[in-house]
């Protein structure tokens, strides 16, 4: 089983069991979005992996015309289920290969926010092939990876370059790319990448995370 189908597969039986679902978006990403994004100049935007929709839902209320891709089956139905709820209009599709399906420059932005390290080195590069394929010249990215640190990698084993299998309970067997700053130029090479980072630790629970962003050249 490659690191596309493992990864699948972990997330489904997460939200297959009713877990993982976030009631509010993630604070770093409303605070960054709001500050990169509007409405105007951003109108249409991907979710890339949007579990179970809080962020998706809270871009929505801001007047973004969302769209959203995942792998999970169930998550894809959790979400369109907290979406109705809400009142919130969103094209939300399940990502069956590695292809998306959309045309070529459709998105203003492409939000994939603790997703990407989810991933091997060979897949990691298949996604963002298609990710600049679907992003519009003179579109947003945004993303996080997990950085050292990081639970992850902490409960993780390392089987290649930067490449772990993860231990963390609930995503045992999960392919996972876990990286310092400096590596991070390695993921989006030609691109002026913006980074950041956000990081919390309360008892034996840590979180590391790097923040990036950059403008496709037009």
């Amino acid at each position: 089983m490659d690191a596309v189908q493992s990864n699948s597969k972990v997330w489904e039986d997460i939200y297959s069991q009713g877990k993982g679902i976030l009631s509010y978006p993630n604070e770093s990403m409303v605070r960054l979005t709001y500050g990169l994004l509007n409405p105007t100049e951003h109108k249409q935007v991907l979710d890339y992996g949007f579990g179970a929709a809080a962020n998706l839902i809270h871009l929505a209320r801001r007047g973004f015309e969302m769209t959203g891709i995942e792998v999970s089956p169930s998550a894809v139905e959790i979400a369109k289920s907290r979406c109705a709820q809400d009142s919130v209009k969103a094209d939300l599709r399940l990502l069956t290969d590695t292809g998306l399906p959309f045309e070529d420059d459709y998105f203003d932005a492409v939000v994939a926010w603790q997703v990407l390290y989810y991933n091997h080195w060979k897949s990691f590069h298949s996604a963002m092939t298609e990710i600049e394929r679907v992003l519009r010249p003179g579109g947003i990215f945004i993303a996080t990876m997990a950085g050292v640190g990081d639970i992850s990698h902490h409960l993780g084993t390392l089987v290649g370059d930067c490449e772990y299998i993860s231990g963390a309970p609930g995503q045992e067997g999960a392919h996972l790319l876990i990286l310092e700053k400096k590596e991070l130029q390695r993921c989006f090479p030609d691109r002026l990448i913006a980074i950041g980072e956000f990081y919390y630790q309360f008892d034996s629970a840590l979180s590391r995370h790097f923040i990036i962003s950059y403008r496709k050249p037009e």
